[in-house]
């Protein structure tokens, strides 16, 4: 999801040679908290916020007391990489700009509430959107990725047998334990759907096989109050290139769908851990 999706294409902007009272009219006009500031020629020269104009004169231009120093974004910054952007610079606004041209602008209070509606509400993860869009990032960055599927095994029995709270439960447990096992920057975990989990990491493939063994192992150690096991299957490894002409969202969309086909043999097998086919085997 991109942040053209949800930006505001209605930029409310100032000139920087205006004074002080012009910024402070359209903002209570508007009843917004900061402006895109424009030069005459009418590039972007910075950004003025209510705060900035606490205690400040009417007639002092805007040029005088804008942020200059600009975090600006393009329009194909995905959501959660506009969230990383805007927290790392500590604004609370991002304009998007295009070809050198201000196109809109994204607002904190936007992007967390559109964030929400992609969290999973019982386990605080992500969604399988946040797991699409971070392996398509990572493709065009990392050297080596991995998709990495987890399977709750006879999840349908744990429901029937022993109630939906205590599968709730189970996902939480698993949602927990990724969570806690995930290194930061490293792995980035969702919830793919039902009594599915994913993580997209750019652990080296034999390191993510080890970790996700690991895993499971821990799962089962950690459920006290039912048997519970994991099934994984795995897609991915070290790329030479990203090839001219592909599609980081096919090629997302492919090592998503390997992985869980791979996770559904380990199921069948009772493994625990497989790779998918024609990647590297297993490390002892």
């Amino acid at each position: 999801m991109k942040i053209t999706e949800i930006m505001n294409r209605n930029v409310l902007t100032v000139c920087q040679d205006q004074p002080v009272s012009q910024a402070v009219h359209l903002m209570e006009k508007h009843k917004v908290g900061g402006l895109v500031v424009l030069a005459p020629d009418g590039t972007l020269a910075g950004i003025v916020t209510s705060r900035d104009l606490r205690g400040v004169p009417a007639s002092r231009p805007i040029s005088e007391i804008m942020s200059r120093n600009l975090t600006v974004i393009d329009p194909t910054t995905s959501l959660w990489e506009a969230m990383d952007i805007m927290n790392q610079a500590g604004v609370e606004r991002l304009p998007v700009v295009a070809a050198k041209k201000l196109i809109g602008i994204v607002t904190k209070i936007d992007l967390l509430t559109t964030i929400a509606r992609h969290t999973d509400s019982l386990t605080g993860l992500y969604t399988a959107a946040y797991l699409r869009d971070t392996a398509e990032r990572l493709l065009q960055t990392a050297p080596e990725i991995c998709v990495i599927f987890f399977d709750i095994d006879d999840f349908g029995l744990i429901n029937k047998l022993l109630g939906h709270s205590q599968g709730d439960q189970c996902l939480r447990l698993v949602a927990n334990l990724l969570c806690c096992q995930s290194r930061p920057g490293q792995d980035f975990p969702c919830r793919y759907g039902g009594d599915e989990f994913a993580v997209v990491s750019t652990r080296p493939l034999e390191d993510a096989v080890i970790w996700a063994r690991r895993l499971t192992e821990e799962a089962e150690k950690n459920c006290k109050s039912v048997s519970l096991s994991l099934s994984a299957g795995i897609a991915g490894g070290r790329r030479r290139s990203f090839r001219p002409g592909t599609n980081p969202a096919d090629v997302a969309e492919s090592l998503i769908n390997l992985a869980s086909l791979a996770s559904t043999r380990a199921k069948l097998k009772r493994s625990g851990v497989e790779v998918a086919s024609g990647e590297p085997p297993l490390p002892n």
